[in-house]
């Protein structure tokens, strides 16, 4: 219906304004990083860029700039300025009861009333601030005092012992596109390509809080040498033995929480992040250098095994919870998979789903070269074992261009290659190859990443198989798939039609790839 009509002076009026609004607004992204242009880009405000099916196995190690990007928000951009003065807040108010008895106390709307309460002792410190301090719970909008935190500088955290591992990181909506292909889902269409590899460097979340922990309570006569020494030299027992009595001491401490300079909340489990073989870590490296902007600088947490959402770029806070974090990323929708019937989250209840967290086992392909082609398969009845006995043993010959387009249900030789990787440290023992559908399958040879410790596997592993694949219809191309196999023996599901879900999350379902051979 036409409501009416600008006169043209007035619509010139608007446009001028608009141009004026645009030019004195600041442009949130007008900081981005540099990109790699190989990168395959979904969106850029906010970035979000997969690395290119051949690209994916060309290192094991993925170079910094064609590692994957998924973002929700601008990135941070810290001035020099900023960055001197930036500090990690650890908040260890669980570990004094009457700070936390006051937050609640605030938080249920109680108000602060006990003014006549003697304040929480703190010794005082010259290594780290400990401030107790009023902050403003976003979900609640009421006023919380008494917080205990420590503020850790980046020359403290990189003071403490430096370790390094190797993890792999994946989006939770990696090969969502496929998920499209039965039913429209929401979220960034990823191929297979939101998934990459690096060496991190950086100090273990559990020394982090360890550090924290003893400058709120130890001596006030002690000194900032002491405290150090004594943090670098504690054995592997000795901080077994502090964090069980931390545990004992606190069976309230089931989360720890994280948040980020762009304001994104996560969580992980305390049974992981306390756990010295979970080897979560506060890193400032990636692959040797200082966190690239896009990943994480000046501080991240690498949570290996787990989804890469659960790794916070952009550390600004840890805190030891009784509850998981608040917000979208961790309690709503957008990192719980629904069933695959549902398709309106007011049909389920939310609170009552976990989030994503550890991830199942994976795999994909990325190349595939044509070796030969063979004899057709004998045409008399087989059984399965014959015809994969027969089939492993043809004798091959060079494609011919005079057999151009071959004929259909005939066998090719290929060679295909591509990656696998299992979530919660569960080592990949096998990787099975097809390229008849599932009527028999060749056993992969793993290449790199074998030789990962035994349930702390954190990364991929790369793989290679020559597979007899059977000619399709259409006379010159043949059809692939894999699936990978873990330590526990899951493996990937064969359809991802029972899978299917409105966030279009978790598809590990056979790859499958179709490859011209002629």
């Amino acid at each position: 219906m036409l409501i009416g009509k600008l006169h043209p002076t007035d619509q010139d009026l608007i446009d001028e304004q608009m141009e004026n609004v645009t030019e004195q607004t600041p442009d949130p992204y007008e900081n981005e990083p540099q990109r790699n242009s190989t990168l395959i880009v979904h969106g850029d405000t906010p970035m979000n860029a997969e690395v290119p099916e051949g690209v994916i196995t060309e290192r094991y190690l993925t170079p910094n700039d064609l590692f994957y990007i998924r973002h929700h928000h601008p990135v941070p951009y810290l001035s020099e300025g900023e960055l001197e003065e930036f500090r990690l807040e650890v908040d260890l108010t669980l570990m004094f009861p009457d700070a936390l008895k006051k937050r609640k106390k605030a938080a249920e709307g109680g108000g602060d009333d006990d003014d006549d309460e003697e304040e929480v002792a703190l010794p005082a410190t010259t290594a780290v601030d400990i401030v107790r301090r009023e902050t403003t719970d976003t979900t609640t909008s009421t006023s919380c005092s008494n917080s205990v935190v420590a503020k850790l500088s980046l020359d403290q955290i990189k003071s403490l012992p430096k370790v390094e591992l190797i993890s792999t990181l994946q989006c939770s909506g990696n090969r969502r596109g496929g998920f499209n292909g039965l039913r429209q889902t929401s979220g960034t269409p990823w191929g297979q390509g939101a998934i990459s590899t690096a060496k991190w460097g950086g100090a273990r979340l559990i020394d982090v809080l360890m550090l924290a922990m003893e400058e709120v309570s130890k001596d006030q006569a002690s000194t900032n040498e002491e405290t150090e020494k004594k943090t670098k030299q504690s054995s592997l027992i000795e901080t077994l033995h502090r964090l069980q009595t931390l545990i004992d001491d606190h069976p309230e401490l089931q989360h720890l929480r994280f948040e980020s300079l762009d304001g994104m909340l996560a969580s992980i489990d305390a049974n992981k992040g306390l756990n010295p073989f979970g080897d979560v870590i506060v890193a400032y490296e990636m692959n040797g250098e200082d966190l690239p902007r896009d990943h994480g600088y000046p501080l991240r947490v690498i949570v290996p095994g787990y989804a890469a959402v659960r790794n916070v770029k952009w550390l600004k806070k840890l805190e030891l919870a009784e509850e998981e974090a608040e917000g979208t990323w961790q309690r709503g929708l957008n990192y719980k998979i629904l069933p695959p019937t549902v398709l309106d989250a007011k049909e389920v209840d939310l609170n009552i789903m976990p989030g994503l967290s550890e991830e199942c086992v994976f795999s994909g392909i990325t190349k595939v070269e044509n070796l030969s082609h063979t004899t057709p398969l004998p045409t008399t009845t087989t059984t399965a074992l014959e015809e994969e006995i027969f089939g492993s043993m043809l004798s091959m010959a060079p494609f011919a261009a005079s057999r151009t387009p071959l004929t259909p249900g005939e066998t090719v030789l290929v060679k295909t290659s591509g990656w696998a990787y299992a979530g919660g440290g569960r080592n990949i023992v096998r990787v099975d190859v097809t390229g008849n559908n599932g009527k028999s399958w060749q056993t992969a040879t793993i290449t790199e990443g074998s030789n990962q410790p035994l349930r702390r596997a954190w990364a991929w592993v790369f793989w290679e198989c020559e597979v007899p694949a059977v000619v399709c219809e259409d006379g010159v191309s043949v059809e692939l798939a894999c699936k990978g196999v873990d330590m526990a023996f899951n493996t990937q599901p064969e359809s991802m039609g029972g899978m299917w879900n409105v966030r279009g999350l978790v598809n590990n379902s056979y790859y499958r790839v179709k490859h011209k051979v002629m």
